[in-house]
């Protein structure tokens, strides 16, 4: 029935798929793209973990909510849990409470939302009821970087 393959033929074998999914992902590179909900998705926000990073409730559906962590996309604070030098531990606590005066536990407005990086988390444009954004407030208070997901910048 079925045919056991030997060291080389499991090589050759496992070379072909590669090569057949790099044909299949240069030739339909959307296919694999992330997928992006455009918004605008109305929140209350429960709890802001960090200068970039808040905790919220949503309503997807006729009676149904979710609760989820939200990374703000653009832009990277510093750490609060591993700082690398006191003035960060400082400038991260500031960002925490700047954003949490900044959003006073109001709705925001999520849009362009993505999957992140990490597990149970999304990446996205957040808003305050005012509809100012959280990233250019956060920059212009000179609290965050701007980020694009390349190598950070770093804060001592």
């Amino acid at each position: 029935m079925y045919k056991i393959l030997n060291l080389s033929q499991m090589k050759h074998f496992v070379l072909q798929v590669l090569v057949i999914l790099v044909i299949i992902t240069s030739i339909c590179p959307n296919s694999v793209a992330q997928d992006t909900l455009p918004g605008p998705i109305e929140a209350k926000v429960l709890k802001v973990i960090d200068g970039d990073t808040i905790e919220i409730k949503a309503k997807i559906w006729l009676g149904q909510d979710i609760v989820t962590k939200v990374r703000v996309e653009g832009i990277d604070t510093p750490e609060l849990r591993r700082s690398k030098c006191q003035l960060e531990k400082e400038m991260a606590q500031a960002a925490k409470e700047a954003l949490i005066n900044f959003l006073a536990g109001q709705k925001v407005t999520l849009r362009n939302i993505k999957n992140g990086k990490y597990a149970g988390r999304v990446v996205a444009e957040v808003y305050n009821f005012q509809d100012l954004s959280v990233s250019d407030f956060l920059i212009g208070a000179n609290l965050a970087h701007s980020y694009q997901g390349k190598k950070r910048t770093g804060w001592c």
